[in-house]
């Protein structure tokens, strides 16, 4: 169950990872935020998804939750990667939302960080 957990929070860091590669350097190109936004969408999907995944798998060898710094960080993580999805559907739904447009953009590369923290915190937790 715990493999399951990973493979979904690494598909959730790749997604984001392609979905700010076409953010930077495919703006050229005029669908470049319809594959940014189901990317943005999608991957806080495969977050949560991985997070009950990672609550259940506890609860079935103990009632241990949170005891782990990897737990905690990866709660936090979580948090921004939704953070920074909501921050980009409040841009382009409100005309004010401009001024989000930059904490939106350091936001995602501060969740990018994090999440790529998480994976190789979890990876030595599994391995280490």
């Amino acid at each position: 169950m715990i493999y399951f957990h990973a493979t979904c929070m690494t598909a959730a860091f790749v997604l984001l990872v392609v979905g700010v590669g076409i953010a930077v350097g495919r703006r050229r190109n005029k669908r470049w935020l319809d594959a940014h936004k189901k990317l943005g969408t999608l991957s806080p999907l495969l977050v949560a998804v991985g997070l009950v995944i990672a609550y259940l798998a506890v609860a079935s060898y103990s009632d241990m939750h949170f005891t782990i710094p990897h737990a905690w960080f990866g709660l936090l993580t979580a948090a921004a990667v939704v953070a920074t999805q909501s921050m980009g559907v409040t841009i382009l739904k409100k005309r004010g939302g401009i001024r989000l447009r930059a904490t939106h953009r350091w936001i995602g590369r501060i969740s990018l960080g994090m999440m790529f923290l998480m994976i190789v915190s979890g990876l030595m937790l599994l391995y280490g």
